[in-house]
This record gives C-alpha cells, structure tokens and sequence, in this order.
C-alpha cells in the first residue's frame, strides 16, 4: 500500500534531474522500496503485537476483535496514504508537463532529447499505473472502511456479517487488473515510439540530398562486393 508513494517520490527526482538521471548511479528506488516495505510490515507487526489469534483469522479484514480498533486506524492511515498520493502524482504531472514544455521550447542535443523522451515516456507510464492503483485501492480502503463501521447496522447476524466481509477480501484482486494496465500502456508506448522512428528516420530519396544518399548506398554496395 504504501510502494505508490516511492513511485511519485522516485519520478520527481527523475523529472528534476532529467539532464543527468541516466548518467548517475541512483539507488533512490531500492532504498524507497527497502523502507517503505519495512514500515508497512512495522504498522502490522505493531497492529497485532499482543494478539494471541486464537481464532480462524486468515486475511486483514477478518481481524480478531482485540485488535479491530488498531486496525480501523491502520485502514485510515492508509486512505491518508493514498490522498497524500494523489496530490504527489497531481504535482508531478504538472511538473512534468512543464519541464516538457520547456524541453521542447529549447534547442537541445540529440542525446539531451533522447534522454527527456525516455524520462517523459517512463513518467507517464509511472503515472498511469499509479493512478489505477490509487483509483482500485482507494475503493478497496473507503469500502473496507465501510464495512467495518457500518456493516453490523446491515446484516441482522454474525454470520452474515463475517460472509460479506469474507467475500470483500476476494476484492484485492484488482492488482492483476493494474498489471494488465500497466502491459497495455507499455505495449502502447513502444509501438508509438517504433511508428515516431521508422517516419522520422527516413533517407531522402529526392533532390540533391536524395541524389547523395543514392550515390552513397551504391558506393557500399559495390564496396561489399569488392570486398
């Protein structure tokens, strides 16, 4: 729940050093990773630290009920977590907006552009998937939120009550949903830039700049026979 933050953290970096992201030896995003797995498994360590789990408690949302209230908090948190997200990845796209404009604006190297192109396309694709996994897990979190705090005023039972919240964890599923996203934003990306290629690499087959081009392709032609 908490690796999108490391995208938008990581991608922000990106954008503000873009001229020389893909030189430096970064370990930005293996260190984000390292610690924002370890406090999610901080938050639920301290969430079930004096549970015994003497029941049949197999998934986060059937919890015992000694631990319920820590984890209501835990499920507020996280809808803090992806709020504050979404305002990360509303500024990055705004930044990267900009510095795109600005790119474009300017008369720059073909390695410089080369490099703006890898960061603006690894952007977008970052932005995509983080915002299908704030979209699905922000439904998931205000739903998991609902159905602890307001579920018992729905079911007349215990039974019906742990049913639904036991059908609600089938729920979670949507992360295969952001990887199928996230393939397709990918396939779209490279067969865009394979399209940009093959029209924009081309050799002039008229005029004077035609007429050189022709004379240089016949040149090494001959030269690999001769050879």
């Amino acid at each position: 729940m908490l690796l999108p933050i490391g995208f938008s953290i990581e991608r922000l970096y990106a954008l503000k050093n873009a001229e020389n992201y893909e030189k430096e030896k970064i370990f930005l995003g293996p260190i984000l990773v390292i610690i924002l797995v370890a406090l999610d498994f901080l938050f639920i360590g301290l969430i079930y630290f004096d549970e015994e789990f003497t029941g049949p408690f197999i998934s986060l949302i059937l919890v015992p009920s000694t631990s319920a209230f820590q984890f209501n908090i835990y499920f507020y948190c996280l809808l803090g977590v992806q709020i504050f997200n979404l305002i990360c990845n509303i500024f990055t796209l705004v930044f990267h907006s900009k510095k795109h404009r600005n790119s474009q604006q300017k008369t720059n190297t073909l390695s410089f552009q080369y490099v703006m192109a890898e960061v603006n396309d690894s952007s977008m694709f970052t932005l995509v998937v983080s915002f299908s996994h704030l979209l699905f897990a922000g439904f998931y979190i205000i739903c998991g939120i609902f159905a602890r705090q307001f579920g018992p005023t729905f079911f007349d039972n215990v039974v019906d009550y742990t049913v639904a919240r036991a059908v609600f964890c089938s729920i979670p599923s949507y992360n295969f949903m952001i990887v199928f996203i996230g393939s397709l934003i990918l396939f779209q990306q490279n067969k865009k830039k394979a399209s940009k290629v093959a029209s924009n690499i081309a050799l002039v087959s008229i005029g004077q700049e035609g007429a050189l081009n022709y004379e240089n392709v016949t040149r090494n032609i001959w030269d690999r026979a001769v050879n």
